[in-house]
């Protein structure tokens, strides 16, 4: 019992150091998710500033940062750090939107931010600008109506800007993935250790209420030790009780057989006296 005991407390520590294991590891991929969401809004901020700088040397033109700053800040902000993530791409997307339309007017550039935030916080990222102005491209570089009833083309300094930040967005969406469902594997494999321990728990206990017993069974096997030492003694009683009457039976024997031995002399010297008198 002390045995199984031991293995059962060192199996149920084993139990829990695999399980703190995993917490940490748990821990440190979370902290890592939320460095990696750090890390892809600056890219993010990084990205939309070199687009800037690539829109206002292609296009030539003068429109202000301000505005386009004011633009990032009408972003709605989420709780969860993928949603922070992808909301800080979908500014950046505002932002080469801005600059490559920066030819018309302002109330035009205007119109046309807000309808990007409504097509991002609805599911799209660039597609709800053209359904917002109504009349748009149904592509991620489509614009509204000018004031000359034309489209604004980009150039192509502009679209390869937008392209490499779409490029981006999509590679940091994949890391995002692959750390979620690792993050998800982890998860499931601490609730199977969870449950593992539970397990292993519950048999702790029921071996815990079976050592509670162990008391009474010592006593009980002291008590039949005490038996079967008193049976052995008597059993060397009724052992030696044997001998001495095999003993008193042997004697027996040979005194009965002395004196058949005896009278079967008498009987001989009685015959042969007899026979001698007979003859005379």
């Amino acid at each position: 019992m002390r045995e199984v005991k031991g293995r059962w407390r060192k199996e149920v520590q084993e139990e829990r150091q695999r399980r703190e294991l995993v917490e940490q590891e748990l821990e440190s991929e979370r902290a890592s998710m939320a460095e990696h969401e750090r890390k892809i809004r600056a890219e993010g901020r990084a990205a939309a500033e070199k687009a800037l700088a690539v829109a206002h040397a292609a296009a030539g033109s003068s429109y202000p940062e301000l505005s386009v700053r004011q633009s990032l800040r009408r972003v709605p902000s989420t709780s969860s750090a993928g949603s922070s993530a992808i909301e800080e791409a979908t500014a950046s997307g505002i932002l080469a939107a801005s600059l490559l339309g920066g030819v018309g007017s302002a109330s035009q550039n205007d119109l046309l931010t807000g309808s990007i935030i409504g097509g991002s916080s609805s599911g799209g990222m660039f597609g709800g600008a053209a359904g917002g102005m109504g009349g748009g491209m149904g592509t991620p570089l489509g614009y509204g109506a000018s004031s000359g009833g034309g489209l604004l083309r980009p150039s192509a300094a502009n679209a390869a800007a937008v392209e490499h930040l779409e490029s981006l967005l999509r590679q940091k969406d994949g890391e995002i993935a692959t750390h979620t469902a690792r993050l998800a594997a982890l998860e499931s494999t601490r609730d199977s250790l969870a449950e593992e321990l539970v397990k292993t728990t519950t048999q702790c206990e029921s071996l815990r209420g079976e050592v509670s017993q162990l008391p009474g069974l010592k006593a009980e096997l002291e008590a039949i030790r005490r038996r079967h030492a008193s049976a052995l003694e008597l059993m060397g009683e009724r052992d030696e009780q044997v001998e001495e009457l095999r003993a008193d039976l042997m004697d027996v024997k040979e005194m009965y057989r002395e004196q058949i031995d005896m009278l079967v002399d008498q009987i001989q010297k009685l015959g042969k006296a007899s026979a001698s008198v007979a003859g005379h």
